[in-house]
């Protein structure tokens, strides 16, 4: 009688926590031990922060339904529910300037990432304050390198690789250009219409050796096991990155690009480039990706653009 009289109440207000913990006693205590595991998952969802809840139910499934699977399932519902609210907070408290910032759910699913290029910048820095267990980058400036080489480790036991090398789609040699102040270097020219502070404008250029991602992969120099995010951000030359990265592509679930929309460099490739060689790089259609979201910087004339995995991993 006591159900009868509550379940209307929980259909007026299905949000209310005390009347689903109501209900679940009644139903483990009585004839309906599913339908109480079920509305103790109801409210868990309603507070997934409470450890004492996650705790019950999860001995729920254990003692009453005899189930461990479902426990397990549960904790790591659980587990995924806490972590995207604690990614959340950081993003909206601490990171500012990029895409992935602005989509906290899909960097809750970032286990680590694979950077290459930009390796010195904030996004950098970034992936310590989410924790990030496994942070590899590939860097074409020595000065970037050492300062990450010094940075101290945030999480316990980080697996962090630094590997100083310049990317294209060939092995080959390039000429890298500059300003006075490098950290824009490119190898690319930059285009006569390109509006760019002084210190930037290239006046340098030295030759660089080029290697491929998928190169350095089968060297054993970049090992992407335990990345599902590839974040590239090379002054132009993203798309030429991606075309040496076929083969290691499919290690990852996103992919997060940086993009030009005004004439900065000569030849740097266009959103929509990028999109199709990402969409069809895998003739049998099994890696491709999507794009999800795109957003412009600081800059109006560059900005990022986020992939996604069209078909879930097997």
């Amino acid at each position: 009688a006591l159900r009868g009289a509550l379940i209307p109440c929980l259909e007026q207000t299905p949000w209310s926590r005390r009347l689903l913990l109501a209900l679940a006693v009644l139903a483990l205590f009585g004839d309906r031990p599913r339908e109480g595991v079920a509305l103790l998952r109801r409210a868990l969802r309603l507070q997934p922060m409470d450890g004492e809840l996650v705790a019950t139910a999860a001995a729920a499934y254990l003692r009453v339904l005899q189930d461990e699977v479902g426990a397990r399932d549960l904790l790591a519902e659980a587990r995924r529910e806490v972590r995207l609210r604690q990614v959340a907070e950081i993003c909206h408290r601490e990171l500012r300037g990029n895409v992935l910032w602005h989509y906290p759910k899909l960097v809750a699913e970032v286990q680590g990432v694979l950077q290459i290029g930009a390796c010195a910048d904030d996004v950098a820095a970034a992936w310590d304050r989410l924790e990030l267990p496994t942070q590899l980058y590939v860097e074409a400036r020595a000065d970037h390198c050492a300062e990450l080489e010094r940075c101290e480790p945030v999480v316990p036991g980080r697996r962090r690789a630094i590997v100083e090398a310049v990317l294209g789609a060939e092995v080959g040699s390039a000429a890298l250009r500059f300003g006075d102040d490098p950290s824009r270097a490119s190898l690319l020219r930059q285009h006569p219409l390109a509006v760019v502070a002084e210190r930037f404008r290239q006046r340098h250029e030295v030759p660089v050796p080029l290697a491929t991602l998928d190169e350095l992969v089968a060297r054993g120099e970049v090992d992407p096991d335990g990345c599902n995010l590839l974040y590239v951000d090379v002054e132009g030359t993203e798309l030429e990155v991606l075309r040496g990265a076929v083969a290691t592509l499919p290690h990852f679930d996103l992919v997060c690009v940086a993009v030009y929309l005004l004439p900065v460099y000569d030849g740097a490739p266009l959103l929509q480039e990028i999109q199709t060689f990402l969409h069809d790089f895998d003739p049998e259609g099994e890696h491709g990706f999507g794009l999800r979201a795109f957003e412009l910087g600081a800059d109006p004339g560059h900005g990022h653009a986020v992939f996604r995995r069209l078909k879930p991993r097997t």
